[in-house]
């Protein structure tokens, strides 16, 4: 399954499209009971997403991610070899949320720009003003 996400990540990206990874399809789609059943599943999903990731910043050689979801946020981070953050510039429009630097061992993901979205944090532009530089 990892393998298969990370080549469509990839087609997005070599068609210069942005690329979200995610594991559900709205409210109508939560499995989250079911998913709660099985002991660790929720761990195991936000270290998939990070290894995902992890594999299209080092292949794809990308500068600047958003993760969403804190749980989810700090499985991802270790599953990229983050060490820490440094907060590169505050985002106004989405206090909480800002762009920080990632200190990592791995070489590519070192000095990556990561903003990490809490669930009500940002406006429904978030994602594209953080893609476009613009501040969130």
């Amino acid at each position: 399954a990892i393998a298969r996400a990370v080549a469509a990540g990839r087609a997005s990206l070599e068609a210069g499209r942005s690329v979200v990874l995610y594991t559900a399809l709205g409210p109508a789609a939560d499995r989250g009971a079911e998913i709660d059943r099985q002991e660790g599943a929720r761990h195991k999903l936000g270290r998939g997403l990070g290894e995902l990731l992890r594999e299209l910043t080092i292949e794809q050689k990308l500068q600047r991610v958003v993760i969403a979801g804190g749980d989810t946020s700090s499985h991802a981070l270790g599953q990229m070899g983050v060490d820490a953050l440094t907060v590169r510039m505050p985002l106004p429009a989405s206090p909480g949320s800002p762009l920080c630097v990632a200190h990592s061992r791995v070489k590519a993901v070192d000095g990556l720009e990561v903003a990490l979205k809490g669930g009500q944090v940002g406006t429904d532009r978030y994602f594209c003003a953080i893609r476009d530089g613009l501040g969130g």
